[in-house]
């Protein structure tokens, strides 16, 4: 079961029992999630944890990529005043 984001209804978890994927909505997470078709339960702080590390990482590879200047000799430096 992953916890896959936050609609202004609720939380939409996804689960993915049996080879089987389909999602639901929670109105609020209390200490346990439930799974309404298969019984399937997950641990709320679990799911929020594994939803917060996911994110982080898609926003850390979604970053541009940091361009890295050599620094610039003298001759260069008077290059450009002129």
């Amino acid at each position: 079961m992953i916890l896959d984001g936050r609609l202004p209804q609720g939380y939409v978890v996804v689960c993915t029992s049996s080879g089987d994927s389909h999602s639901f909505l929670v109105r609020r997470l209390g200490p346990s999630v439930e799974c309404p078709e298969c019984g399937r339960t997950a641990l709320s702080p679990d799911l929020l944890q594994a939803y917060y590390e996911r994110d982080s990482r898609l926003e850390l590879s979604s970053a541009p990529p940091v361009r890295r200047h050599r620094p610039r000799g003298e001759d260069e430096l008077r290059a450009a005043a002129e």
